[in-house]
């Protein structure tokens, strides 16, 4: 199945809202849990729609005591990472999305990326929504990129194309999937067959 063809099937058959809710909730957990969301004190997170894995409490709980910096789109399929310094800075933007209500500050360096998905891979893919934002936003990136799944949405059918970027971390309500360790113990202990 192309990419094209999952996303209409994911669109027509939405998880649940309520489990939506309770998986939202645990997956938020699980991420501020994690070493790179402690010690990370520049963070990009995106602003969440309703079919999304929300991520208030994260937002939230980041301008407490970090730099955190949002999503807004402009024409083109161009986006920029904008601060924030408290939810009243959002307003409906286009694409219906909550979006910084002004642009002054923004950046392109981060420790960690929180990325959204319709679905994501068990080995680190990422479907979007299909406008391309956020691949062109991520290219040559250097945070990590933690992409925030329900568990009803990790596939093993997605396919990668050579614009696609790649998830650093994969969180689910049931796991944290981590490929950069991955591949990092397999460099400091290489199958030998």
């Amino acid at each position: 199945m192309d990419k094209k063809q999952l996303r209409k099937l994911i669109r027509e058959n939405p998880v649940d809202s309520q489990y939506l809710k309770k998986a939202s909730t645990v997956i938020q957990k699980k991420t501020m849990e994690l070493p790179e969301y402690i010690l990370g004190q520049r963070i990009f997170c995106y602003v969440s729609m309703d079919t999304e894995v929300s991520t208030d409490l994260i937002i939230e709980d980041s301008l407490k005591n970090r730099e955190v910096y949002v999503p807004k789109c402009y024409g083109n399929g161009i986006m920029k990472a904008v601060r924030i310094r408290s939810l009243s800075d959002l307003q409906k933007g286009s694409y219906g999305i909550m979006e910084p209500v002004c642009d002054s500050e923004t950046s392109d360096e981060f420790d960690l990326m929180i990325i959204p998905c319709m679905a994501a891979g068990k080995n680190g893919e990422r479907l979007g929504h299909g406008a391309g934002y956020y691949d062109r936003f991520l290219k040559g990136s250097k945070g990590k990129k933690i992409c925030l799944c329900c568990s009803e949405n990790i596939r093993d059918d997605i396919e990668m194309d050579d614009n696609d970027i790649f998830m650093d971390i994969v969180v689910s309500e049931n796991a944290v999937k981590s490929f950069l360790q991955q591949v990092f113990s397999l460099v400091q202990n290489p199958i030998i067959e």
